[in-house]
């Protein structure tokens, strides 16, 4: 499943940290199973429980690590997923962006380049909710001067970056 896609970003890690081979494999489990138990782990990555809880405890410190849970927007019936780009009157930016998280269909929100300032992922029950989130809720809001909305119609992968292409 991709942050984008089917919850909220993690933010940026506030420090960048280095992963090395056992970072790395501890990571590639924890993505196969987030629950799987730090003895399990280390088991499996040939190092101490503690390595384990240590290694997770500075990665997620560093905001590099974000293990969450979610529920498929789609198993509770919101089978409509779209994406609304939002042109923006950039004194309101800031004030768009606060209001568009508390809307609850959105799951996603960044600021981009391009014709749009804001892209924003929504996931409603069908395409009248849709409609009227995106005229009721977000085009409402106070500086958004335009909207361009993308059916989302098949999703082809949805998971999280695999950690070894973000090796430096």
């Amino acid at each position: 499943m991709s942050y984008r896609s089917h919850n909220a970003r993690p933010p940026l890690a506030i420090m960048p940290v280095t992963l090395d081979e056992v970072d790395l494999a501890i990571v590639e489990l924890v993505q196969t199973d987030p629950r799987m138990a730090y003895a399990d782990i280390a088991a499996a990555v040939g190092v101490s429980r503690g390595t384990v809880r240590n290694r997770l405890g500075r990665l997620r410190d560093s905001g590099a690590l974000n293990i969450m849970a979610w529920v498929l927007p789609s198993a509770l019936g919101f089978g409509a997923l779209l994406t609304v780009g939002v042109a923006v009157e950039i004194e309101h930016r800031n004030d768009i962006i606060e209001a568009l998280k508390e809307i609850p269909e959105v799951s996603f929100i960044a600021t981009v380049t391009g014709d749009e300032d804001l892209v924003v992922d929504i996931h409603c029950r069908d395409y009248k909710h849709a409609h009227d989130a995106i005229i009721d809720k977000i085009q409402r809001l106070r500086g958004v001067t335009r909207t361009s909305s993308r059916v989302v119609l098949a999703v082809h992968r949805a998971q999280a970056p695999d950690p070894r292409a973000l090796r430096s």
